[in-house]
């Protein structure tokens, strides 16, 4: 998704977002699937997590406060699922780039690995 600002009559891209741009997507450790979103972040297949603070983008990082909680569906049938929301808590969430393709996640200050290409 890209972001802009239209000022008198040009497009600029805002160098925020296009440095956030390389974060965004789907990463994969061993054990863990991870997708980063332009305004939230999910984790394997019941964590969903939105941006409490706006991403802070510096030297190959991007650091923000995230409200995460477990969402389990209840009910398919329904429009919307049914849907019940547990474990809800706040987390400060670092990634640091490695390379083009791998990132190394801290959740509350601690390394909780490396994720990178998925299959």
């Amino acid at each position: 998704m890209r972001s802009a600002i239209i000022a008198m009559g040009c497009l600029v891209a805002t160098p925020m977002l296009a440095e956030g741009e390389a974060f965004l997507g789907l990463r994969c450790s061993p054990n863990e699937m991870m997708v980063i979103e332009a305004d939230s972040v999910g984790f394997n297949e019941s964590t969903v997590c939105n941006y409490f603070t706006q991403p802070f983008y510096g030297n190959g990082t991007m650091e923000m406060t995230l409200k995460c909680a477990t969402v389990i569906v209840t009910d398919y049938e329904t429009d919307p699922v049914t849907t019940i929301r547990m474990d809800e808590r706040k987390i400060d969430l670092l990634l640091n780039r490695v390379n083009e393709i791998d990132l190394d996640v801290y959740i509350d200050g601690e390394l909780t690995g490396r994720f990178g290409a998925c299959g």
